[in-house]
């Protein structure tokens, strides 16, 4: 993978890639082998509590919570309040990118009426980071992005696979110009 990266010029901080690991050791073993930002996914509260969030900002660039970490779901389906995990990860300098988010009616909690934009904006009115989802039409339209094509991968992949966008890069970008050619993808495909 590394090796992969350096081929395609993308082994830098500012390469419209993430890798991402549900493991703690492979990230840091790679965070001595690459500049590519770094994100651990969590799925359990456990792992960003105490110093958890330290601990994994010693590594990581990101912090790839399950949504519900960030915005309880309760029994009924109606929205817990959102928690403080942005805040907290924010404060220990890492990226916060949430997974999975999916408009499909049967993962979208009632308590977002039927509106699937409504969860990517809480998401934004959280200030979460980016977004791991199978929709990105609908975020690039709830953020006003246009998502483009990687350079050699093209639209196909983006239809096959799911995207996570990061809104920080996205908005960059769109402030660069003179990246663009560069760079023209700033959602990543897995």
């Amino acid at each position: 993978l590394v090796e992969a990266l350096r081929k395609r010029g993308w082994n830098s901080r500012d390469a419209p890639v993430f890798i991402q690991s549900f493991e703690q050791g492979n990230l840091r073993e790679l965070r001595k082998k690459t500049d590519v930002r770094l994100v651990q996914l969590v799925s359990t509260a456990a792992m960003v509590d105490g110093n958890g969030l330290k601990s994994i900002a010693e590594y990581a660039d990101g912090l790839g919570p399950e949504k519900r970490l960030v915005v309880p779901v309760n029994r009924d389906g109606s929205l817990g309040t959102p928690t403080d995990l942005v805040a907290r990860a924010h404060a220990a300098g890492l990226l916060v990118h949430v997974w999975t988010v999916r408009i499909d009616k049967e993962f979208l909690p009632a308590g977002y009426g039927g509106q699937p934009e409504a969860e990517f904006e809480q998401l934004r009115s959280l200030a979460v980071d980016g977004v791991f989802t199978d929709f990105p039409d609908v975020a690039a339209k709830v953020y006003g992005v246009v998502p483009q094509s990687v350079p050699g991968l093209g639209a196909r992949v983006r239809s096959r696979f799911s995207t996570e966008i990061d809104l920080d890069v996205l908005a960059r970008k769109s402030r660069s110009p003179q990246r663009a050619g560069k760079q023209r993808e700033h959602a990543q495909t897995t």
